[in-house]
């Protein structure tokens, strides 16, 4: 009888080999090398590894695939003549969930454009499910649709930012007590968590776990594999959902720390997942190509055509002594609106315009056939950029509600204001704010996705024909702000009900 060189388990998201002898070896880290983004690294003129789309423990005694990897997989070992009984395959059973008893506030009704996602959340296939729908659209209520109709425990793994989030949008939407929905943000908690698990007396029917949190439990399982079992888990990360009997699990924003959110899936194995984004779409080939493998476009849901109900402006403007504005990366000279902002800020009389500028936007948007309880909010990069903007608008418009967004404020703040200034990695996404209606963008920026974001933080406000108007800034005599915003027009045009630029006569 010939002994197996390897033995591959299979999950629901992901398969991983164990028992790599050195014949095997060979074929598994050439597979896995396959799955390595390369770049530039700062401070280093040759391309190096960034980030690897796969597993594996410090002893390279197992190795974690994606499940939509397996076919190619299985065709790899073929071509390293690794077949029949020199691989034992093994395929691990859905963890059976805890039933719960969950329903929905009378006052939500469906709407009809909703329906046809619900209804794709609820099939049986695919296991992984991926809506693509735009901002506005609903992805929240239409997962917790789907989470009441399926009954069983779930758990939600988001950015610790937007946890608030989703506890203010799960209490609304559900009839539910604040005991049945327990958050976990560190190793202690969820370490409570699984000893609550492990003794039965876990009752939540929804559990809110920080993706940092999970990153970190992963991290520890690849240094030291089962002695995690020693140090205060009662599980390993791939038995997760069957500790807790957890029958779906939900990752909203996924193309926000999407490296941490494949990283799951090859952790993953439970009956049902929902992912969630609006801008599944990357400037880099690499990470787009991890898109499809995570998330094959024959299998995603696709939302209606996009419902375009934004006015898109640019504002363009010009310095009076350009040539003193920083803006350049120490490190390799890349564009940085972090130096940008902090260079406008050394000069004073440069700075004041430059609030004037802000001031003026907001007077002749915003503020232009206002209406109580329309909100503005205002897109700046670094925070003190953000606290610098709210003083002076509090300075001129004294009569508005106007507070900052940023690390550890109120996330009542970006809800209740009339006026919010915020960053984009504070506000830029997965943050519902009602009746906006104005949002001015400062910040030059590249990134498709981004750029996507901080437009949809626009919704279509269906209960009223108010305009919603998105402004964004550019530098004229700023080679990549010209840049930026060549690329950011063709973004807006294709999304935007109209599009215009107003030009400032007057140099700041």
């Amino acid at each position: 009888m010939i002994d197996s060189e390897l033995i591959v388990t299979i999950g629901s998201h992901y398969f991983c080999t164990t028992k790599v002898t050195p014949r095997s070896r060979q074929a598994v880290e050439s597979f896995a090398r396959r799955y390595i983004e390369y770049g530039f690294v700062r401070g280093r003129p040759t391309r190096a590894p960034l980030k690897v789309f796969a597993a594996a423990t410090s002893g390279k005694d197992e190795y974690r695939f994606h499940i939509n990897t397996l076919n190619v997989f299985k065709q790899h070992l073929e071509a390293h003549y690794l077949t029949g009984s020199l691989v034992t395959w093994k395929t691990l059973p859905v963890p059976t969930p805890e039933e719960i008893d969950i329903t929905i506030l009378p006052k939500w009704k469906d709407r009809e454009d909703q329906i046809p996602a619900i209804e794709y959340l609820l099939q049986e296939e695919p296991v992984s499910k991926f809506l693509n729908l735009q901002t506005g659209f609903g992805k929240s209520y239409i997962t917790m649709r789907s989470i009441a109709e399926h009954r069983t425990r779930t758990v939600i793994i988001v950015r610790p930012r937007y946890i608030e989030k989703w506890i203010l949008d799960i209490r609304r939407t559900f009839d539910i007590e604040l005991e049945d929905i327990l958050v976990i943000q560190g190793s202690a908690q969820l370490m409570a968590l699984l000893a609550q698990a492990e003794t039965g007396e876990l009752t939540a029917k929804i559990i809110i776990i920080s993706n940092k949190t999970m990153q970190n439990w992963i991290k520890i399982y690849e240094r030291i594999r089962f002695e995690t079992l020693q140090v205060g888990y009662a599980t390993t990360p791939d038995k997760l959902h069957e500790f807790l009997k957890s029958g779906k699990r939900v990752i909203d924003e996924v193309h926000l720390d999407f490296h941490l959110n494949f990283k799951l899936d090859l952790y993953t194995n439970v009956k049902t997942s929902s992912s969630l984004s609006a801008s599944m779409i990357s400037d880099n080939d690499f990470v787009n190509k991890m898109y499809d493998i995570a998330y094959p476009k024959a299998l995603r849901f696709i939302g209606p055509e996009y419902n375009k109900f934004v006015d898109a402006v640019s504002i363009i403007y010009r310095f009076e002594n350009p040539d003193k504005i920083r803006y350049k990366n120490y490190h390799d000279g890349s564009y940085s609106h972090i130096e940008f902002e902090n260079s406008v800020r050394t000069k004073k009389g440069v700075f004041t315009n430059y609030l004037e500028l802000i001031t003026n936007t907001v007077t002749g948007t915003y503020l232009k056939d206002y209406t109580k309880t329309e909100k503005c909010l205002v897109l700046c990069s670094s925070v003190e950029m953000c606290t610098l903007v709210r003083d002076q608008l509090i300075k001129i418009f004294p009569h508005l509600t106007i507070t900052r967004y940023v690390q550890d404020d109120p996330f009542e703040n970006i809800l209740t204001s009339d006026i919010c200034v915020s960053t984009l990695l504070s506000a830029g996404a997965a943050i519902d704010i009602d009746n906006l209606t104005t949002v001015i963008l400062t910040i030059a920026i590249s990134s498709t996705q981004s750029n996507v974001q901080s437009l949809g933080r626009l919704r279509n406000l269906y209960t009223t024909t108010k305009k919603r108007e998105f402004y964004y800034f550019v530098c004229e005599d700023i080679p990549k702000h010209i840049e930026y915003h060549e690329k950011k027009r063709a973004i807006l045009e294709t999304r935007s009900l109209s599009y215009r630029s107003i030009r400032i006569g007057k140099p700041l």
